[in-house]
């Protein structure tokens, strides 16, 4: 049985939320102009803006939003959309993630992912799980980025046994949304090599 859903079948998992890039699947994008492009976004709003480092780029994200709100929000959006469309080269599958979600009779699938629609959308499609797929959360649908609980959240609902969610990625932030949204969380790489 795929490790997947021997996990789901242990641990009484019915819904299961993924993380998308580095989780379903390894996008192949050159990341290097992204801080700062955020960055100049950032400056125009607060000029006093230093920079941002690796380490705090989600807290300051998330403060730059709560303190500008849509015009900020909407000028990132904008941004993280021309960027992958531009940068975004191709990917490659985590088989064993998307066998479980085409053979896991019963159990509900939903993505959380800070990528954009733009890749979310087709990506999906080509995998062939688009409709195993209940819900997908992507940066534009959101105000805030992990580890903010609030996508998590919105995908939850008012289900509230939170025992039978899961959510798998493979960054801290991940798992600290997990933690937020009160559910448990595994690493992906727990689950052994992608095939």
């Amino acid at each position: 049985m795929n490790n997947y859903l021997q996990y789901f079948k242990d641990h009484h998992k019915c819904y299961v939320v993924f993380d998308f890039d580095g989780t379903l699947v390894d996008l192949d994008i050159d990341w290097s102009g992204w801080e700062s492009g955020l960055q100049l976004i950032y400056k125009k709003f607060e000029n006093t803006y230093d920079t941002l480092t690796f380490t705090d780029r989600y807290s300051i994200y998330n403060e730059m939003i709560e303190k500008y709100d849509d015009p900020i929000w909407q000028e990132i959006i904008d941004f993280a959309t021309g960027y992958e469309k531009t940068h975004f080269k191709g990917y490659t599958e985590n088989l064993n993630a998307i066998d479980a979600i085409v053979n896991g009779i019963g159990i509900s699938f939903h993505v959380l992912s800070a990528n954009t629609h733009i890749l979310l959308d087709p990506i999906f499609s080509q995998l062939g799980i688009k409709d195993q797929i209940q819900t997908v959360i992507g940066r534009e649908d959101l105000q805030y980025e992990k580890p903010n609980p609030e996508g998590l959240l919105e995908i939850m609902g008012m289900n509230s046994n939170l025992n039978e969610w899961l959510m798998i990625g493979d960054q801290e932030s991940d798992e600290q949304t997990a933690q937020n949204a009160g559910i448990d969380f595994a690493y992906v790489a727990s689950f052994g090599a992608w095939k």
